[in-house]
């Protein structure tokens, strides 16, 4: 109409649908980033497993994880897969994190993960190795007690 003016309705101070969207993100991020630790833990634990039981140098298997240029095979989707997680979901948050950050590759969060629990890993699992063969040794001689008794009796 000639002659009105149009008026816009008042500002809405209710949250909008964006801030619900950003607080998803952040509840899906740390769901990622706690299955990456997961996987990352897992891949440790079995590296330190299989060079114990190789006899290999603690110093080197570090070293060689410390070195690779890129995630381990297979850790993204095994992380995505543990949450139930949509396919290529981890890559696109270590694409933003990594964006967003400008610094950090995601190979350097692997790098981080393994400077902080290498060492308490590898210890535990020494530890348990050691008490297991302790265990083992401990039933050896009562199972050969338990012999001799039994091959007494028969004599």
């Amino acid at each position: 109409m000639p002659g009105s003016m149009r008026v816009n309705a008042p500002a809405n101070l209710t949250t909008s649908a964006t801030s619900t969207r950003s607080n998803a993100t952040t509840e899906n991020d740390e769901s990622y980033m706690d299955a990456l630790s997961l996987q990352f833990e897992h891949r440790i634990v079995k590296s330190i497993s299989d060079c114990q039981k190789n006899k290999g140098s603690f110093e080197e298997l570090y070293s060689k994880l410390a070195n690779m240029k890129q995630l381990p095979r297979g850790v993204v989707s095994g992380a995505e897969q543990a949450i139930d997680a949509p396919v290529n979901s981890i890559v696109v948050f270590l694409n933003r994190l990594t964006r967003n950050t400008k610094k950090k590759k995601s190979i350097e969060i692997w790098k981080e993960y393994l400077d902080k629990t290498f060492t308490s890993l590898k210890d535990s699992i020494v530890t348990q190795e050691a008490e297991g063969n302790q265990e083992m040794m401990e039933d050896d001689e009562e199972e050969t007690a338990d012999d001799k008794k039994a091959e007494e009796s028969i004599a």
